[in-house]
């Protein structure tokens, strides 16, 4: 009889499975149950007690006390977290999102995420300094606005590395060494094959079993996510060449960098100038829940 692994979280769980099925120990070895924190939460759904009780393995996010019986948290009673067995192995993993590789773009298209920006903040400060918006659309097509590159990604690796300070799993590390070279996210919240596969070696190395290769790769997306906030065909949102030069990316060709680029985030101006008039900003999404980590350690 294989052992039980069970996966509570968004849906980079998804990727953690199919990257740990790549590992023939792994499928040998464990049946999965897997089931999504956001939507037992938002479709006020029982725990799924028993799959928690029965895990040999347990693979999930954090979740703050807040949510009560979805913590994952084991201080918290009749939570997640105190359920789990005491010779259950556990294995936390970072929300991982990179948010400085595109100009400007919605953090998603949920209730909580459509009005929050990546990279507004580049906007913002051009309207503080009394730009017009026609003007900066026109400093915009001149490739003259200054996108913030370097500020927006020291702080988001800087998130990143506080909330893996309550993690198993590391990713931050690997993301500032490569980011260069090759190509990891598709869009803010999905990472790509190469994030995936580190992530799960990790849990693969901490179980004592072999680790999987690039050669068992099929593309960038072997999780299968879909591009949730444009619902591109590409399933992931274009390079600008400001990104391009600014970091000296080694990977982008027409496939990252298509013909439509420039008019894509050109849209995505006027759509940020229209949903906020000039006395207005978006909302912060440094304040998602996902950067959840515990208070004594912000």
């Amino acid at each position: 009889m294989k052992k039980i692994a069970t996966l509570i979280g968004n849906c980079h769980n998804s990727g953690m499975r199919i990257f740990l099925q790549k590992s023939k120990q792994f499928r040998e070895t464990y049946e999965f149950k897997q089931h999504a924190n956001w939507r037992l939460i938002r479709e006020k759904k029982s725990v799924h007690i028993e799959d928690v009780k029965a895990a040999d393995l347990f693979i999930y996010q954090p979740l703050a006390p807040a949510y009560g019986c979805y913590s994952t948290d084991p201080r918290v009673k009749d939570s997640i977290g105190s359920l789990l067995k005491d010779n259950c192995v556990a294995i936390s993993y970072p929300y991982t999102y990179y948010s400085a590789l595109w100009p400007i773009c919605q953090a998603g298209a949920g209730t909580d995420q459509a009005n929050r920006w990546f990279g507004s903040e580049a906007i913002d400060a051009l309207r503080t300094s009394g730009v017009a918006d026609i003007e900066i659309l026109e400093l915009y097509n001149q490739d003259k606005i200054d996108w913030l590159y370097e500020s927006r990604h020291d702080e988001t690796i800087e998130i990143l590395r506080k909330k893996e300070s309550i993690t198993d799993i590391k990713i931050s590390k690997f993301i500032e060494d490569n980011f260069r070279e090759k190509d990891l996210f598709l869009i803010p919240q999905h990472p790509s094959s190469l994030v995936f596969m580190q992530k799960a070696n990790q849990v693969l190395e901490a179980i004592g079993m072999d680790k999987i290769t690039t050669d068992q790769l099929l593309g960038d997306n072997d999780a299968e996510l879909g591009d949730t906030t444009y619902q591109l065909p590409s399933n992931r949102f274009p390079i600008h060449p400001s990104a391009v030069e600014y970091y000296g990316l080694e990977f982008v060709t027409s496939y990252h960098s298509p013909g439509y680029t420039k008019e894509f985030y050109r849209q995505r101006i006027i759509q940020y100038m229209n949903m906020f008039p000039r006395d207005k900003s978006s909302d912060h999404w440094r304040n998602f829940e996902e950067n959840y980590i515990p208070e004594d350690i912000k």
